[in-house]
């Protein structure tokens, strides 16, 4: 969860919402649904702000006047009445000097300890916004408000077990309420009881039929589960009804983007900008989604739009940094790298490219300074102890660099010998090699080939889309970078490359998107995929 997260209560609402109800005054203010929504930044959300009796707080039946004769009503009605103003006007601190004031005259407040916890949680401190709510709950244990509060303080602190349990809670005070069950379900979508959240969305969408947030937090339930198609049906269901909501649009480009239709993607990226054109996080996946279909220039200028936006953060600079090392354009990605070092220090995949690109482009010394200043911040990471130990071996037989003249990636003394391009049911579509006879080691080949098709079949049966998998075979390893409908499967003696996860990628994503029409229903004609073969001796050259 972000620092700076905006607590999950809209304050100043809220606030206003439980007065009315709770027997403080009887003027009224905002009826339920009216104002702002909220939005809890730490998931990118816009969420209706929900009052303290739709959360289970107390209403005018049940509690009656809440002000203990004891305390000087006008008063405390006055501090109250400056700590909603303020919370209503974003002056959080001054909010909660004024709820605390409250306290100080009525120790049992219940609107003062409930408005207290929400005005913590959303500056961020969540233990003091624990305390408060524990407070709360103990003044009224009835409370199901109290219980919600308690459970969002507890998630935003990482203790999700304990944030269920407080959850569940209120759900046993109040079985009617869909906030908690809503936030219960996010809880343990983080701790990865995938079914678990799938069924507290679908309880929340029993009491709330059409609940924008529920709809797509069961999306990204679905999506883990890798039910796409369920998922993309769930997103849609939720701009049916939040149509102008922009991070569900963004939601559904990576969805699409992840199912292999990078121009839709585009468009529903395209979308949230309209809605948002601050949009920093749609600005880098439009750009993923361009380069994905084929258009590096148009790539590019979505990135530069993003660092234009956001000039601190690295992120837009290392998928510039990406994108120029898919086109070997080494020196471009070296300094794309290089800044997004200096943005953000801790950047793992800035500093591992940075070291590689720096060996690529023949700058030994520096590849090897850059490997160990990386490799103390994260040391046993593969692939800077291979630039490390594959620069030292540069510099010790004094090997200098040439102008204009790039290097293969390091390893020991690797070779690449095939490539082969694989359909999802195991068929070859294409075959390169480099050994001087193509035919000398038929019987080699053809079993190397058997395992490698029967070692796809299975992956493509267990829904392993995107993940690259390694095997032995004999001496060889070989590397299988696994998209939706191929795989291309790299036979390599020695240790495989820095760079060739990028590569394979790169390749996997262009070939699906350059023939997806042939490819989703192959009738097993290599003319239906005339060209495939010069992207395979590409990457072949290119390792």
């Amino acid at each position: 969860m972000a620092d700076e997260a905006n607590f999950c209560l809209n304050c100043g609402e809220n606030l206003t919402k439980w007065r009315t109800s709770s027997g403080f005054v009887k003027e009224t203010g905002p009826r339920s649904g009216e104002g702002p929504p909220g939005r809890d930044s730490a998931r990118g959300e816009e969420r209706q702000a929900r009052s303290p009796s739709e959360r289970g707080g107390p209403s005018d039946s049940s509690q009656g006047t809440m002000v203990r004769q004891t305390a000087p009503v006008r008063q405390l009605n006055t501090l109250l009445a400056e700590a909603r103003a303020a919370a209503e006007a974003g002056n959080l601190e001054a909010a909660a000097q004024s709820f605390r004031n409250a306290l100080a005259l009525d120790a049992d407040g219940e609107e003062a300890w409930y408005g207290l916890g929400v005005v913590y949680g959303r500056l961020g401190r969540q233990l003091d916004a624990l305390s408060a709510f524990n407070r709360l709950s103990e003044t009224n244990p009835r409370l199901a408000a109290a219980f919600d509060g308690k459970g969002t303080a507890l998630a935003h602190l990482g203790r999700l077990s304990e944030a269920v349990a407080a959850f569940d809670e209120a759900i046993h005070i109040d079985p009617t309420l869909a906030s908690p069950r809503l936030e219960k379900g996010i809880a343990l979508l983080r701790s990865e009881d995938l079914k678990g959240a799938l069924s507290c969305f679908d309880a929340v969408l029993e009491l709330e039929p059409g609940n924008p947030n529920a709809l797509l937090q069961r999306g990204d339930a679905l999506v883990r589960l890798n039910d796409n198609s369920g998922a993309l049906h769930s997103i849609d269901k939720a701009l049916e009804a939040a149509p102008l909501n922009g991070p569900a649009w963004r939601k559904k480009g990576d969805l699409l983007l992840k199912m292999g239709h990078p121009a839709d993607a585009r468009r529903c990226f395209d979308r949230a900008l309209q809605i948002d054109a601050d949009d920093f996080e749609s600005l880098v996946r439009r750009g993923d989604a361009t380069r994905a279909a084929g258009d590096p220039a148009g790539a590019l200028d979505s990135y530069e739009r993003a660092t234009a936006l956001r000039p601190a953060r690295a992120e837009p600079h290392v998928r510039k940094g990406l994108l120029f090392f898919s086109l070997s354009q080494f020196p471009a990605a070296r300094d794309c790298f290089a800044r997004a070092r200096v943005l953000e220090p801790d950047h793992q995949v800035a500093a591992v490219n940075h070291a590689v690109a720096l060996y690529r482009c023949r700058e030994f010394a520096a590849a090897k300074a850059a490997a160990e200043s990386a490799l103390m911040r994260w040391p046993g990471q593969v692939d800077l102890a291979r630039v490390l130990a594959a620069s030292e071996r540069k510099i010790s037989v004094g090997q200098e660099p040439s102008a204009g003249r790039l290097v293969q990636p390091p390893g020991a003394g690797h070779t690449v010998e095939d490539i082969f391009l694989i359909y999802r049911d195991g068929r070859l579509i294409a075959h390169q090699t480099r050994r001087l006879r193509a035919d000398m080691d038929n019987q080699l080949l053809s079993g190397m080939l058997t395992a490698i098709q029967s070692f796809i079949q299975e992956a493509f049966r267990d829904g392993e889309e995107g993940q690259l998998n390694e095997m032995a075979f004999g001496k060889n390893q070989i590397l299988i970078e696994r998209g939706r409908l191929i795989s291309l499967a790299v036979v390599i003696r020695g240790l495989p490359p820095v760079g060739a996860r990028a590569e394979l990628s790169f390749a996997v994503e262009s070939i699906e998107q350059k023939y997806r029409a042939p490819l989703e229903d192959w009738d097993g004609e290599s003319k239906s995929l005339r060209g495939v073969a010069d992207t395979v001796r590409r990457v072949l050259e290119v390792l």
